[in-house]
């Protein structure tokens, strides 16, 4: 099986629910995305798939919080949903999932919201 991985950066504010019931304040973050697919078959050019069309899939999906409050981005703009590092991670990989190509499997997102704290989502 051969892998590949590409990464994204994008700025946008959020706040969530703390424990105790209390709200943190809006702030920023320099989110930084990290993608791996794979493939048990290289395609015609003998690569999992185009570094540049998957960088290009990454950067859509994040164009949409880009510069946003995540609060106010869907699936987000519900009390009941979060924009931790977990729930955007998992937007982000049901956002590109269905746009690789066939014989390319998404394998793991990476979230990282600051130097020591990341989210993953990894197939099962």
């Amino acid at each position: 099986m051969h892998e590949i991985t590409v990464t994204s950066t994008f700025t946008a504010s959020h706040a969530i629910a703390l424990p105790g019931g209390k709200q943190e304040p809006m702030h920023d973050h320099d989110w930084q995305v990290e993608i791996t697919v794979s493939s048990n078959q290289l395609d015609e050019f003998d690569m999992v798939m185009d570094f540049h069309q998957l960088k290009n899939l990454l950067d859509s999906a994040v164009s949409n919080l880009a510069g946003q409050c995540l609060n106010h981005v869907k699936p987000f703009d519900t009390a009941r949903i979060y924009p931790t590092a977990e729930r955007i991670v998992e937007l982000l990989a049901g956002t590109i999932i269905n746009r690789l190509p066939e014989h390319v499997a998404l394998q793991s997102v990476q979230v990282t919201e600051s130097p020591c704290c990341r989210a993953t989502w990894r197939a099962k």
